[in-house]
């Protein structure tokens, strides 16, 4: 079961991004930049990046507290150092789409665009190289098909979902109910949770054990575990009132097994 620890209110501000990286959480600070809480959802840092910034996703480097914002509406790409305080804004990028990070390497990072080439950016300059795929001693995952969440990876396939943990080896299988509109998925260990605008299930291996659902006039928007006592048994979840965009709520919950 879920229960219950912290709740904020966002007001004045269009919550889209919500994030965990290492052990803080990252949301965008309306259209200007970010905003990074800890566990508690106290305010510690606001970065400041550019006026009307749009993010379409977020890669993460929870090791070293690293992020990358994807912004293809403003043609560029922000690196963010969150331990170091630094940010780099790379631009232009003639209009790319990228889709992945591919890997962190060392002094920069390879993205994927939506055509499957690879790019090499450097954290601190705006060089920009391509890279053949077959001077790297890794594969391009397969992205349509699997995704991959701390130590495992799933697939959804005809309405069942599909988790392998790579460590242990074990796999499971949850079926997901019919018209159960999936908006966002979360997986750690043996613990699964599926993500709707009105409903978000949490499960125990293929087990259902516990329901949430939205307060009267808002809808879910995401959840993401945090770390607590070396394990990953808290999440964040993230809701916004259906009227009015600008008035969201971030809780924390502990997963009570």
């Amino acid at each position: 079961m879920l229960k219950e620890l912290k709740k904020r209110n966002e007001k004045e501000n269009d919550l889209y991004i919500t994030e965990v990286v290492s052990d803080k959480i990252v949301i965008n600070n309306e259209y200007k930049g970010l905003k990074i809480l800890d566990n508690d959802l106290e305010t510690i840092n606001i970065i400041d990046v550019f006026d009307d910034i749009a993010i379409h996703s977020v890669f993460i480097n929870n090791k070293e507290s690293k992020l990358i914002l994807n912004c293809p509406d403003n043609d560029s790409v922000v690196y963010v150092d969150l331990k170091n305080d630094f940010l780099n804004v790379i631009k232009p990028l003639n209009r790319k789409i990228f889709v992945d990070v591919h890997s962190w390497v060392d002094g920069g990072f390879i993205l994927i665009d939506s055509e499957g080439s690879l790019f090499k950016f450097n954290n601190k300059s705006q060089d920009i190289s391509n890279i053949n795929s077959k001077e790297l001693p890794f594969h391009l995952n397969d992205l349509n098909k699997y995704k991959k969440t701390h130590n495992n990876i799933y697939k959804i396939d005809q309405n069942v979902l599909h988790v392998m943990n790579l460590a242990e080896r074990n796999l499971f299988s949850i079926n997901i109910p019919d018209k159960f509109d999936v908006h966002d998925i979360i997986v750690y260990e043996d613990i699964s949770i599926i993500v709707s605008e009105d409903c978000i299930l949490v499960y125990k291996g293929s087990e259902k054990i516990d329901v949430l659902k939205p307060d009267s006039g808002f809808i879910f928007m995401r959840v993401s575990f945090l770390p607590y006592d070396d394990k990953y048994n808290k999440v964040a979840v993230t809701s916004s009132e259906i009227k009015n965009n600008y008035n969201s709520y971030i809780y924390t919950y502990r997963i009570i097994i």
